[in-house]
């Protein structure tokens, strides 16, 4: 995982390689933002800038308020987005080649998150799925009016593609088993032993719990 780790650094900064490393100023971004065609919104959305450049998201509805989420998303990081899409699928190598590990591709295409995120978008709810829709629509008007590719993409050869709620899930599956590896390392030598099925069973019913990260009786004011 050491491998997987150094990897993904390398790559999510590779844009430092590209011979002219001058990036955009701030305003050169957001007239980027600005420039796209009349959002396909049912009422009106405002985008608000932090002084830090933190986005916040004004909308009427909540279909509207997925939209421009996924706009922006793809906006400040669509070049991550997709190298992270295409490591979740297992197929990174098709665009790093000799820069990346073959093998990590093999391990995630063996783990299969693809089959997970499938099972996930079967077992949500009407409301969330529409509101997942919603996002990758925003994500996908960008790209569609996408006039220059990011540079992690150029340095990558990675063309632009229509996304769907199956990749989103994806990758949000891989994000989420990041802080597991070690873990379910550890249970891989146990799966021969006749302890394994009751580890693995504790296990699973561990990982569907919520936990609090705060003392449920504690009174809380903001």
């Amino acid at each position: 995982m050491r491998l997987l780790f150094i990897s993904v650094l390398f790559l999510t900064n590779c844009a430092t390689l590209v011979t002219n490393p001058i990036a955009k100023t701030t305003d050169e971004r957001l007239q980027t933002l600005e420039q796209l065609p009349k959002w396909p919104t049912q009422k009106p959305v405002a985008i608000h800038w932090h002084k830090n450049m933190i986005p916040f998201v004004e909308a009427q509805t909540d279909a509207d308020g997925a939209f421009a989420v996924g706009v922006v998303h793809a906006h400040l990081r669509l070049g991550q987005m997709e190298i992270f899409r295409r490591l979740s699928a297992g197929r990174l190598s098709e665009s790093a080649g000799p820069f990346f590990v073959p093998e990590i591709d093999r391990a995630l295409r063996t783990i299969n998150l693809q089959r997970s995120a499938q099972m996930a978008l079967k077992s949500i709810g009407p409301k969330e799925k529409l509101w997942l829709e919603n996002f990758v629509a925003g994500l996908n008007f960008y790209i569609k009016n996408l006039q220059e590719t990011p540079r992690e993409m150029s340095f990558m050869n990675i063309e632009p593609e229509p996304w769907t709620v199956t990749d989103a899930l994806r990758v949000g599956r891989l994000a989420g088993a990041d802080i597991n590896w070690g873990a379910i390392a550890q249970l891989v030598p146990l799966r021969e032993t006749e302890e394994f099925k009751t580890l693995w069973e504790r296990y699973s019913l561990q990982g569907r719990r919520s936990l609090n990260s705060f003392n449920r009786d504690r009174n809380l004011s903001w």
